[in-house]
């Protein structure tokens, strides 16, 4: 059966960086913001090089035509200090997001919020529910904090998710039509199906999924020049939103590092800091996961998506790693290694 699992226990892993070797590279360099073409960075004197390859090279080299981690970017103040991809992979290889396009779809409803075209309070998300029915009063946070009280299995070998993208009257019909198990707020469960009918709501308060494209295209996509990024629509036309967001790893690090400064590029607000610090806000419900993003130490948060797909933000460190996998790998590898790399980075960063 496969699940996006909740992390565990990740504190230790966290707050044990390793310092490494002491060998003088560089010194300190400045935090920076890629243009069209990544600036490539040295490699700190304070992380080790041979550690660097160590974790990722191994990884890479399984084998080429079986599940495996495909790629590893690892990005130290706007820089790219290190990365490595498969025999199968390139810089310019796009790769499937799965989940980690929820977190793309915070930042759109983010932005959407910035622009008055809806609140995190509203309700009422889906047409085929009536006023009375007790699941219109669920609401765009209660959806972000995966706490809507919808029946969901998260199983993506015979569960929900599996019919996401076939369902003749779209992903969000799916997901709406759903029994209410819980009062909305109460209790957390992770679904794909909350973030279907959140992409249906959006396309909706903003027109139509060709305005949805236009307006991620000039209000995300191009200021960070994230150009390969592509959205995965269904049966309806309308874009999933819990999966689909596809881009290269370069362009996944464009988007990490976004949330590295807290929603600014350069000297442009793409989304209010505001809702940049609300994705790790998590609820009563859970205290390990935000909004639409996983939450890991009060300076880190994480990106996931099914078979190993991760971005690992580290604010304190000025980190972000980005790692791929190929559909069938083990999800809790890719993870592990994208934590291990935020690892070598060792806290005397800031110092």
């Amino acid at each position: 059966m496969k699940r996006l699992l909740v992390p565990i226990v990740l504190a230790g892993v966290l707050t044990s960086c390793g310092v490494g070797t002491e060998n003088a590279r560089s010194g300190p360099q400045s935090r920076t913001f890629p243009g069209k073409q990544w600036e490539k960075g040295v490699i700190p004197e304070f992380v080790d090089p041979e550690s660097l390859r160590q974790r990722i090279d191994p990884e890479l080299q399984l084998y080429e035509d079986a599940p495996a981690v495909q790629s590893a970017v690892v990005v130290y103040r706007g820089r790219i200090i290190y990365e490595k991809y498969s025999p199968l992979y390139t810089k310019d290889t796009v790769a499937r997001s799965f989940s980690i396009a929820k977190s793309i779809l915070f930042t759109a409803i983010g932005i959407a919020i910035d622009e008055g075209y809806l609140n995190v309070s509203d309700s009422n998300l889906y047409d085929g529910w009536s006023k009375d029915d007790p699941r219109s009063k669920i609401t765009v946070d209660q959806m972000l904090h995966m706490e809507s009280g919808l029946q969901w299995e998260e199983d993506w070998d015979e569960g929900d998710p599996v019919k996401l993208l076939t369902h003749p009257q779209g992903a969000a019909h799916l997901a709406a039509n759903k029994t209410l198990l819980h009062a909305p707020g109460t209790q957390f469960n992770y679904s794909t199906g909350n973030s279907a009918i959140l992409a249906a709501y959006l396309t909706k308060k903003v027109g139509s999924t060709q305005k949805l494209n236009t307006f991620l295209r000039e209000k995300l996509f191009i200021p960070l020049g994230m150009f390969s990024t592509s959205l995965t629509l269904d049966k309806a036309g309308v874009w999933v939103g819990g999966v689909g967001a596809n881009s290269t790893p370069r362009d996944f690090a464009r988007f990490g590092w976004l949330y590295a400064n807290d929603g600014r590029w350069n000297d442009q607000q793409i989304v209010s800091s505001k809702w940049a610090l609300f994705a790790v806000q998590s609820s009563a419900t859970t205290d390990e996961y935000g909004s639409h993003w996983w939450k890991l130490e009060p300076d880190t948060i994480s990106a996931l998506g099914l078979y190993g797909q991760a971005i690992v933000v580290n604010k304190k460190l000025e980190t972000v790693v980005v790692v791929n996998s190929s559909p069938g790998s083990d999800q809790d590898r890719g993870f592990s290694l994208a934590l291990n790399l935020v690892n070598e980075i060792s806290p005397t960063a800031n110092s």
